[in-house]
């Protein structure tokens, strides 16, 4: 039933065929990958940092301070 296949090679081993897989067809992905790990965080914060500014600069005019920078 199982002729030339070795159950016992195949179970001690099978996961680094899959995992090797599937690294080398992500490889032609890596740009892009690369990309999206590093631009989405710094899209987030530059986001945070402009919503938050907008927010304290609307609270300082409501109250009438005046910060100079």
């Amino acid at each position: 039933m199982n002729s030339g296949i070795e159950v016992t090679k195949l179970r001690s081993v099978g996961a680094l065929y899959i995992a090797e897989h599937r690294l080398r067809s992500m490889w032609k992905w890596r740009g892009i990958i690369t990309a999206v790990a590093i631009g989405n965080p710094l899209f987030y914060l530059i986001s945070i940092g402009v919503g938050v500014g907008v927010l304290v600069s609307k609270i300082l005019d409501k109250w009438n301070w005046c910060v100079d920078i």
